[in-house]
């Protein structure tokens, strides 16, 4: 009824703004509180949806209107509004930016935030519902000083409100300290709590606001708390004298000579003492008269009595009001203002046309938000981010270009265009269809014009999907959890932002959601999380985004289970492109169901059979969970029962069939650590301790840090504190477990840190920091500090590495220019500084960690590490031996959330979990085997290559047809031959035919290219490839039998199809995915996919520069690749490091695809018609090899770990070659296959 009734055009003009109406909705509520009625929950609920909600929309009449009903009865709408609008704030924290990002309505809702603190009214406000509705106004004060920053209007208003905010909490403070005495000890205990919160969750609020005088009144209202509550009184304490000196401090105060010593001792000493020492102290006499003569006469200044001055009791008000009107009449005169508005004529029609026009200006806003995002100009400020997208070994290496303001990042960066989704446009090339465009799964709406939300998700699917099931989730994206819900279709699998499903059917949104069904432990998460998830762009104020993310099931090639908040009710999904997503149940029973659903209708498969080991590997970790308080002490049992020493995994390690690094990341996979979720991020050891000399040998043993103790313990000092702790916190409470480290080797404050540089952990690290960069001296800047900090000179540091030390270089450079600000001798903080061994090159740096992680010495000891942090090291007695144990609640099964009912114990143990650090499941039982160190070929190619390619064999084949290049058969790492412009892949043939056409699979498609010619193809999958022109276009293309296969529901109406003219339908079409001009201008004539990284290379006949492009969704130039003025003649890619080698006439050139130019190096080609480049391909499992190998023409290079360039040895390629192949396994050793004419010949 109240969805009708919003949705009348006449509901603002005469329900809303009809003042006297609403006051006496209000009055009808003052009673039903008077008369502790049953119905009140359920009015309240009425009123929060009728008027409340409306702060929400783009309605400013609301406000307006509210003021008129507190200048009207202020009595009732300081009794029943006000507490709704803060209850509502708290609730939903994340959407309070949409109240304060507008200038009138910020003023307006702070104003009356003012009166109501001031307590003019003539009725008596229940003392514990205006300590309450305080408390939330604790939530207030930030965002509005924030706004005050856009709208310095807002700086005087911000300080009244927070003027009184303090003065209302002296007095109230005051009034419970003298009538504690006659609460129980319940009401005592929930009093104390309410006002602890309120100091602890933002202390700055009163700290920065008090004057001398204001700051030794508190001072001494915590020392009357002392007696009743001695720790949260102490603590209280600590917390403001750390914030001040206290020589100042008295001389602002100008105190008599008598208490000057004795205080200063008092102030000096309270910060390092226990809760009865502090006690002791202000129990002195000096110290207690000087609080006591603060205490009366700074409350005299402060209208005490006029705070405790008798009023009008709630009771003998609303009997007075009662009599004086007749206010049921007064409804009941109304009611047919009611029936005109329910019975509203075609509403549900009026209704979906407003949805359907709300529809198709979201799929136009993104067309244009594409366009905008992807042209090339020096308007427009992008910034650097990491793509979420997974390749090789899990590495993620792709950078992209995001528009500067784009702050909200979740699966793949490149999806993300400013606060929408990404645009795929494509045409269907048959003669039935003409062209039409396609957006992605995005829903933009009003949600005041919502009458069916799920009419809104059945038109977001795509055509002919039907949904299968419905269920709520929680996407965990980085440090955010997005409540969602997932519709599982029967062709696609969605997630949209915002919604609920609740037990009666109904899609709502999620503020509207029904409390007792949401997840008790996200709701808590999310009132105190820092995410803004409002979007700022003016045109869209009044729009709801509720992002959708939209995938076929046939791409889902695993599902593995995950904690999230050491609780087992999580999973992971994986995709064929790379992407990743964690999504969180409200408990074990619900992920069970789920996740055995999608488990059941998995689409694709894995072709790394060690990561998909890991992953069901990873599902059998089971959490035993403490159920009682006796097993604390003795908690670090090993709490995880499954144990995977014998894996296939291991094995492989062992067997030096994988690589460390390799072996690390599964690890990672196993105990369940994630690079979705910021707070269990894959944790890596610190290698080396020399980070200071001007070169390494790694060689030296003294040069690596001692594996067989954590970072706590690098040195002997250090050690010895923290067993000292430990002993300490075993004598402090039963109830907690002692240990070694108050902080944590892995946070998500650790992570973003390191990658501050990068977006998306630039905006998270901010949201950890309260919007703001941590002091200079503070941030990472240097590799050395942060090892002399977290080995030895700082007790809070215990931190190890993230796997991005090990491969990603451009992490340590400040490519987005952020303004960290300068240290203490005004150096500005800027790029990392690296050790001197790395020259200042970050490619360097890099490549020394990861010859250090692969080295021999760290092959032999990583076993002790990880004995430490995934072994039986990890918990029990051998953890305390070993100087490893953290705080509780970072250890998986410590702790039940779910059955601790004290929420606001809870909602501490929550954002400990959260922000303290989370230790991986434990996934060793015993002592980690060691590593053979026997094995046949090591990871030195020149050294293989010169000892394993002496006697070498040549195998001639001949073919019916002429072989003009190689493809490769992934799954068995063999080459085979294709001819003259054929492409194949699995079950993809793709023939050239005239300049313009394709034979594909047997089906022709002619004129692909309008007044142009074909000059390359590349297949990028089984049904997608892509095609190079001789005018420079780039286009994607994708053979499939359904027409509709990216037409949601909605963009159904957009399609036009050309009269069939009695011809019969194609049997299959061919989809225009993207096109794309930008890279080049004249003949495409090489394409180089890496499927894993979903990266597509491309060159040109004039061979000035490559082109590298982000094929995610749709296609986007990350860079160009140039080399000076010379002509690019062919080039190689090498994966597992991200590498690209141009060759030119007289240089090699080496890159990193995301553009930066490691080296150029000189080299003498013969100069023949046959010039190329090969990579010596890496087929061996292993994915860290010592240097590469290179065929350029005859002749084999090697390029070492410096990229010096070196020739060593010649082959016998012929004049007239097609091809050449190259390529090394430990099963086969070295092979260089290459054709001439109808032969192959294979070298090995």
């Amino acid at each position: 009824m109240l969805f009708i009734l919003k949705k009348n055009d006449e509901f603002t003009a005469k329900f809303l703004m009809n003042t006297e109406l609403i006051n006496s909705i209000l009055f009808v509520a003052t009673t039903l509180k008077k008369n502790e009625s049953s119905l009140l929950e359920k009015f309240l609920e009425f009123l929060t949806r009728l008027l409340i909600d409306e702060l929400y929309t783009d309605n400013e009449q609301t406000l307006i209107m509210m003021e008129k009903m507190y200048h009207d009865s202020p009595n009732e709408f300081s009794l029943i509004m006000i507490p709704l609008i803060l209850r509502k704030m708290k609730t939903f924290e994340h959407l309070m930016n949409l109240l304060f990002a507008n200038l009138n309505k910020a003023t307006r809702l702070a104003k009356l935030l003012i009166k109501y603190l001031q307590n003019k009214i003539d009725v008596e406000i229940d003392k514990l519902e205006y300590l309450q509705s305080m408390e939330n106004v604790v939530l207030v004060i930030p965002r509005l000083t924030q706004a005050s920053e856009s709208f310095s209007a807002l700086i005087p208003i911000a300080q009244i409100l927070t003027k009184e905010y303090i003065k209302s909490y002296l007095l109230m403070f005051r009034y419970y300290l003298e009538n504690l005495g006659n609460l129980n000890k319940d009401h005592q205990s929930e009093i104390l709590k309410i006002f602890g919160r309120m100091f602890m969750s933002n202390p700055e609020i009163l700290l920065k606001n008090l004057d001398s005088k204001g700051f030794c009144l508190l001072i001494a209202c915590f020392m009357k708390l002392l007696k009743l509550n001695t720790s949260l009184a102490a603590n209280c304490i600590r917390i403001m004298l750390l914030e001040v000196h206290p020589t100042e401090l008295l001389k602002t105060l100008d105190v008599d000579p008598e208490y000057d010593g004795t205080l200063y001792d008092l102030f000096c000493c309270v910060v390092n003492i226990d809760d009865t020492e502090v006690f002791q102290k202000f129990s002195d006499e000096t110290v207690h008269r000087f609080f006591e003569k603060v205490y009366e006469n700074e409350f005299g200044t402060m209208g005490w009595d006029n705070f405790t001055k008798r009023k009008t009791s709630f009771e003998e008000y609303v009997d007075s009001r009662l009599k004086m009107e007749k206010s049921a009449k007064f409804i009941e005169n109304n009611i047919e203002l009611y029936s005109k508005l329910i019975y509203q004529k075609e509403s549900k029609i009026v209704n979906s046309f407003i949805q359907d026009d709300i529809d198709d200006f979201s799929y136009y806003m993104n067309m244009f938000v594409n366009l905008m995002a992807n042209i090339s100009s020096t308007d427009m400020q992008k910034h650097k981010a990491l793509s979420f997208i997974e390749g090789k070994n899990r590495k993620r290496n792709k950078v992209v270009d995001v528009l500067s303001n784009d702050n909200y990042a979740i699966f793949d960066i490149t999806d993300i265009q400013k606060t929408t989704s990404s645009t795929e446009n494509f045409s269907i090339l048959n003669d039935d269809l003409e062209d039409f465009n396609f957006v992605d799964s995005i829903i933009v709406t009003n949600d005041d014009f919502d009458e069916n939300r799920t009419r809104r998700v059945v038109r977001n699917l795509f055509v002919n999907d039907r949904v299968s099931d419905i269920y709520n989730v929680t996407q965990i994206v980085g440090l955010d959890p997005i409540e969602s819900i997932l519709v599982l279709g029967s062709t696609h699998i969605y997630i949209v932002e915002g919604y609920f499903y609740s037990k009666n059917g109904e899609i709502c949104c999620d503020y509207e959601a029904p409390e007792e069904e949401r997840d008790e432990i996200v709701k808590i998460l999310r009132t105190v999380s820092l995410r803004d998830n409002v979007d700022t762009n003016k045109s869209l104020k009044h729009l709801r985004i509720h992002k959708s993310r939209s995938w076929p099931l046939s791409t889902i090639v695993a599902v593995s289970k995950r904690k999230f908040l050491l609780r087992d009710v999580s999973f992971e999904l994986f995709f064929k492109d790379g992407l990743s997503i964690l999504l969180s149940c409200g408990d074990t029973s619900k992920r069970e169901k789920l996740f055995n659903k999608l488990s059941r209708i998995v689409g694709g498969k894995l072709i790394d059979k060690s990561f998909e080991e890991a992953l069901k590997l990873s599902s059998q970790q089971k959490i035993k969970s403490i159920t009682n308080k006796e097993n604390l002490s003795s908690f670090m049992e090993s709490l995880a029962v499954s144990d995977v020493s014998k894996s296939e995994i291991t094995k492989k390690w062992r067997n030096r069939e994988i690589s460390n690094f390799q072996y690390l990341i599964l690890l990672n996979t196993i105990s369940g650590r994630t690079f979705n979720d910021f707070t269990q991020y894959p944790v890596f050891p610190f290698v080396l301790s020399d980070y200071s000399s001007s070169t390494i040998d790694l060689s030296d043993p003294s040069v690596y840090r001692d594996f067989s103790k954590p970072m706590g313990a690098q040195s002997p000092g250090r050690e010895q504190q923290f067993r000292d702790r430990f002993e300490a916190t075993q004598e402090m409470s039963q109830d907690t477990p002692p240990f070694h480290y108050g902080t944590h080797y892995s946070s998500a404050m650790i992570v973003t840190s390191y990658m501050i540089r990068m977006h998306p952990f630039t905006d998270s690290f901010l949201k950890l920091q309260g919007g703001k960069f941590d002091h200079p001296a503070r941030l990472f800047h240097s590799i050395n500090k942060l090892w002399t900090s977290a080995s030895s000179d700082n007790t809070t540091d215990v931190r190890e590495l993230i796997p991005e030390f090990y491969y990603f270089p451009e992490f340590l450079t400040n490519s987005n220019k952020f303004k960290f600000g300068n240290l203490q001798d005004g150096t500005p903080v800027d790029d990392v500084e690296l050790p001197p061994w790395s020259d200042g090159d970050p490619i360097k740096f890099v490549r020394i960690m990861r010859e250090a992680l692969e080295s021999d010495y760290a092959s032999e000891h990583l076993p002790e590490w990880i004995d430490l942090v995934f072994g039986y090291k990890q918990q029990g007695p051998e953890a305390i031996n070993a100087t490893n144990v953290f705080h509780y609640l970072s250890y998986p099964g410590s702790v039940d959330l779910t059955k601790v009912m004290d929420e606001h114990e809870r909602a501490v143990m929550i954002s400990i979990i959260h922000n303290f650090g989370q230790t991986p499941v434990q996934i060793f039982r015993k002592k980690h085997p060691l590593r053979n160190k026997e094995v046949k070929l090591g990871s030195n190619l020149k050294y293989n290559f010169q000892v394993g390619f002496k006697n070498v064999r040549t195998n001639v084949e001949k073919n019916t047809y002429k072989v003009e290049k190689f493809e490769l058969d992934e799954e068995n790492s063999v080459w085979f031959g294709v001819p003259p412009n054929t492409w194949v892949y699995k079950n993809l043939k793709i023939e050239k035919v005239g300049i313009n056409s394709l034979l594909i699979n047997g089906n022709i498609f002619e004129e692909l290219v309008k007044d142009g010619e074909i000059t390359s193809v590349c297949i990028l999958s089984a049904s997608r490839f892509s095609i190079g022109c001789n005018n420079g276009l780039i286009r994607i293309l994708e053979l499939t039998n359904d027409p509709y296969k990216y037409v949601l529901n909605s963009q159904r109406g957009l399609i036009k199809l050309e009269q069939n003219k009695g011809k019969p339908r194609a049997k299959y079409v061919l989809l225009e995915l993207e096109d794309f001009y930008g890279g080049h201008y004249g003949n495409v004539i090489k394409q180089k996919f890496l499927k894993n990284d979903q990266v597509l290379i491309t060159l040109e006949r004039a061979g000035d520069h490559l082109s590298v492009w982000n094929t995610g969704r749709g296609i986007h130039l990350m860079c160009q690749l140039n080399s000076s003025d010379e002509s690019i003649i062919d080039f190689d890619v090498y994966e597992d490091d991200s590498l690209v080698v141009g060759l030119t006439g007289e240089h090699l050139y080496i890159w990193r695809y995301n553009g930066e130019l490691i080296r150029q190096v000189s080299i003498d080609i013969n100069h023949s018609n046959r010039h190329w480049v090969r990579i010596c391909e890496n087929h061996s499992g292993n994915d860290f090899m010592r240097g590469l190998l290179l065929l350029v023409d005859d002749g084999v290079y090697y390029l070492d770990e410096a990229f010096e360039l070196e020739r060593i040895a010649a082959l016998p390629v012929g004049e007239h070659v097609g091809d050449v192949r190259f390529g090394f396994s430990f099963e086969r050793g070295f092979r260089v296959v290459y054709c001439v004419g109808n032969e192959i010949v294979m070298v090995e």
